[in-house]
């Protein structure tokens, strides 16, 4: 059995653009930021999503689709916003391990 691919490997660029509600968004990794404890932010001003690029890992995906959730419902509240990346995380590892393709995936479940 091969091991599980994590959807970042750490230190990767990762750099796309993407539609939002209309608007060309940029989501891209990056170093740090503005919040030091944070590990992805929303910034609506320049219509970018930043993700810190350490440690991303396991976690890549629960944390695109939170700072995704962030950019389409704006004033949608934080514990929502952290159930909605879980969740679809956690859809997105199922339909990976059912069609094949062998990723980590953390537990989500329980929070949900």
């Amino acid at each position: 059995m091969s091991s599980p691919i994590p959807f970042f490997i750490k230190n990767s660029k990762i750099n796309f653009k993407l539609r939002i509600l209309g608007e060309e968004w940029t989501v891209k990794t990056g170093s740090k930021c503005l919040d030091k404890k944070s590990l992805g932010e929303c910034y609506y001003s320049t219509r970018t999503i930043t993700l810190r690029r350490k440690p991303l890992n396991d976690y890549g995906i629960e944390l695109l689709a939170h700072e995704l959730a962030h950019a389409f419902f704006p004033d949608a509240k934080e514990d929502t916003v952290n159930k909605f990346g879980m969740a679809m995380s956690t859809a997105v590892f199922k339909m990976c391990s059912q069609v094949g393709l062998n990723v980590s995936a953390p537990n989500f479940e329980d929070h949900l």
